[in-house]
């Protein structure tokens, strides 16, 4: 659904992220314009407006206050400055979008939330997987108990980090919100576990190689409660190693293989079907992009600020904390990864 008017985006925070996933999403939204481009490196700013050809915006180096009621900021800073960011665009009269996780801990959720709450002001989190069509399509099997209750679920997601760095922030534990793997790679995951299955959850043990450090390979296990059973949840990540990228979701006599990344095919394993999975692919008319689920997220959100009762349906702040809850915990118990070799 196209937005009726024309609403004011300003990006706070122009490094990677900006550059390859937000503005790409941006371009294929209708009645927008994006008005400011905000970061104390003004240079970062100048490339994305030259890259996209953004004639009438703003390159600034600090956050102006809103003009309109109905203007955003997408807050695209290491996670480490979110509640300090985000905090200070609510406070200036915008509806704000921020980068995942929502903050660096649940105190600092609950901050967010309170303000935007006290200032009637929207507040997202960039947990835009949740739009991707494969991750639609397992919701909704598991809503409707397709093929019975879950019993287990394990995911894994792993690869040599190559992500563009700008700024050493990803490094600093000060403003990369005391962590690497868990509070960045696997919020994605573990939110959209907690989408499919409930967000009751119970912390059990986290392993980690951080040495005082960030953690950069990690190991999670926790327990989703709900009124039938209790879920045990396990995960690996490593940004330093190749892993399967996939989670594994299993019930009563059938399991799925569902891939962490679009553009591939959920795949069902059932005795009845012997050795031949069924295979559900969503993709199969076009292709998919990872800034695909971000448009559709962005869309939603300027649908609610500007009123409209349908399409709307974007993910609230308010959504994240179980995982932020989850992340404390991890990282407040953390014990030493058990490498095989050490």
């Amino acid at each position: 659904m196209k937005s009726k008017t024309v609403t004011n985006i300003s990006i706070v925070g122009c490094g990677a992220v900006a550059e390859l996933l937000y503005m790409p999403a941006l371009m294929g939204i209708e009645n927008i314009k994006i008005k400011y481009l905000v970061d104390p490196n003004l240079d970062f700013c100048e490339v994305i407006k030259d890259k996209f050809n953004l004639k009438d915006t703003l390159c600034i180096d600090s956050i102006p206050s809103a003009e309109n009621n109905d203007d955003i900021a997408l807050v695209l800073v290491p996670t480490g400055l979110h509640e300090y960011i985000s905090s200070d665009c609510l406070n200036k009269g915008y509806h704000v979008i921020c980068e995942k996780p929502l903050a660096s801990n649940s105190m600092e959720v609950e901050n967010l939330i309170r303000i935007s709450n006290d200032l009637n002001k929207h507040l997202g989190v960039g947990m835009a997987r949740r739009f991707m069509p494969h991750n639609q399509v397992v919701k909704e099997l598991i809503s409707n108990r397709s093929f019975g209750d879950i019993k287990r679920i394990y995911f894994e997601e792993g690869g040599a980090f190559s992500w563009p760095i700008k700024t050493i922030a990803r490094f600093d534990s000060s403003k990369s919100g005391n962590g690497a793997a868990l509070n960045g790679t696997a919020s994605h995951l573990i939110d959209l576990i907690l989408w499919w299955a409930g967000d009751s959850i119970t912390f059990e043990e986290f392993q980690d190689d951080s040495f005082g450090g960030l953690d950069i390979n990690c190991r999670i296990k926790f327990k989703i409660k709900n009124d039938v059973n209790d879920i045990p949840v396990e995960g690996l990540i490593s940004m330093t190693g190749d892993l399967k990228n996939n989670f594994i979701i299993f019930f009563d006599k059938s399991y799925l293989v569902v891939p962490i990344f679009p553009n591939e095919k959920i795949k069902l394993y059932d005795p009845l079907l012997k050795d031949y999975p069924f295979e559900f692919n969503p993709y199969s008319t076009k292709t998919e992009y990872n800034y695909d689920s971000i448009r559709r997220h962005i869309q939603k959100f300027i649908n609610a600020v500007n009123g409209e009762k349908k399409q709307n349906n974007y993910i609230e702040g308010s959504t994240q904390r179980s995982l932020t809850k989850l992340i404390d915990d991890a990282y407040s118990n953390r014990k030493k990864f058990d490498f095989s070799w050490m």
